[in-house]
């Protein structure tokens, strides 16, 4: 439990503190400890107030779709967090709300977006959405159609036939609850309007694009010889947080253009093209991707050295200045050897060293690997675990 993980971190924390040796040497650390537990303590409770939340929605309303749609009345498909405080209290919802928007705004943008709120709604809109503007230009030029008997309404059963007969891919009876937003049994073209305005992200519209996604892994590579963990550090993850969004994922796209990495003609000239490498990588359109969805070689090795430092040591800082007896801020791979044989690291140090000796020297420094105590591993797994459990529940 989630608990139990800032209660473990706590305690911790409190027996470094009772060591006079340590405690002058770490206490830089403990800071960043304290400010890791007091982060994970805001994470947990905007965790449990998204999940309430969607409680309330399913409870009160029958779907997200339809909860939004009294919050968001001009159908914008995206509000401030005054606005979003002001209209979930509106609307009787008795949760955390600021930890709800602190949590769910996972770009840090000041703007709350559906597709934020609920990507898996958002994706079977925008699959809908998409198949009506090629068939037909739009979704509300599709209605006739839709409408069968002409009757200005489109219910359940005549949706589904509908769909079916233009040989649209999507789950029918999930889809129409979502188009329902008024829950009244049918759905009428006014219904609808909002979907021709709304521009969701591009990754939204297209489908995953794995075998390119693949190619850029092989030019990569080929650019920083066997360590991928170089080009996410290099291209798109510079501020070492080890998550990134579609925002920053775009503009490390365009830096690489911008290198004389050899990349297939015509890759990455497009967003389009952008957006089937990132759904690729978040499959689930989450807005966000973490080292392990980049590249799983590297987020294991460096996941284990971390959690290892973490155990032993206390941090990753603490560990190399243990390591690095002299104080020459630098570590070789020798001397981490010893150190780790000492204290049962069994992890590939060959790989770690390739991964963050980015100026071949053979030898690591502080600044090197300091940033991974900020890097809440154990939070991450945490978090991705529930989420894949509650999807599974919503199924």
């Amino acid at each position: 439990r989630m608990e139990g993980l800032v209660a473990g971190q706590a305690e911790a924390a409190q027996r470094r503190a009772s060591s006079p040796r340590i405690m002058a040497r770490t206490s830089s650390l403990e800071r960043v400890q304290e400010e890791k537990t007091s982060r994970r303590s805001s994470l947990q409770k905007g965790f449990q107030a998204k999940e309430n939340f969607y409680e309330f929605a399913q409870r009160r309303f029958g779907n997200m779709v339809r909860l939004w749609a009294q919050l968001d009345k001009e159908d914008n498909m995206k509000m401030g967090e005054k606005a979003f405080l002001r209209n979930c209290e509106e609307i009787g919802f008795r949760g955390n709300v600021h930890a709800l928007y602190r949590y769910i705004d996972c770009d840090r943008s000041g703007i709350l977006t559906f597709e934020e709120v609920d990507p898996r709604s958002t994706v079977q809109l925008m699959a809908f959405k998409s198949f009506m503007e090629k068939r037909f230009g739009g979704v509300t030029r599709a209605f006739p159609i839709l409408d069968q008997n002409r009757s200005c309404r489109v219910y359940k059963l005549e949706m589904e036939q509908a769909l079916t007969s233009l040989n649209f891919e999507g789950h029918g009876p999930s889809l129409f609850e979502l188009l329902d937003r008024r829950g009244v049994g049918f759905v009428v073209e006014s219904d609808l309007a909002y979907l021709d305005r709304w521009q969701a992200k591009p990754y939204f519209f297209v489908s995953p694009d794995v075998e390119g996604l693949e190619k850029l892994r092989t030019s990569l590579l080929a650019f920083t010889g066997p360590a991928l963990f170089r080009a996410w550090h290099k291209f798109f993850d510079r501020d070492g947080s080890m998550r990134v969004g579609w925002d920053k994922f775009c503009v490390g796209c365009r830096r690489l253009k911008r290198t004389s990495i050899a990349l297939p003609v015509d890759f990455l000239e497009t967003e389009q093209s952008m957006a089937g490498l990132w759904r690729a990588l978040d499959p689930d359109c989450l807005g966000w991707i973490a080292l392990r969805n980049f590249d799983a070689k590297g987020h294991s090795v460096i996941a284990e050295f971390k959690l290892w430092a973490d155990r032993q040591y206390g941090s990753v800082w603490g560990a190399f200045k243990t390591i690095d007896g002299n104080g020459s801020g630098r570590c070789s791979l020798r001397e981490m050897r010893k150190a780790c044989k000492e204290k049962g690291f069994s992890g590939n140090l060959e790989e770690l060293f390739n991964d963050f000796d980015r100026d071949g020297s053979g030898a690591l420094s502080a600044n090197e690997l300091r940033f991974l105590d900020s890097w809440d591993l154990e939070w991450e797994e945490w978090e991705l675990n529930q989420s894949h459990d509650t999807r599974l529940g919503r199924r």
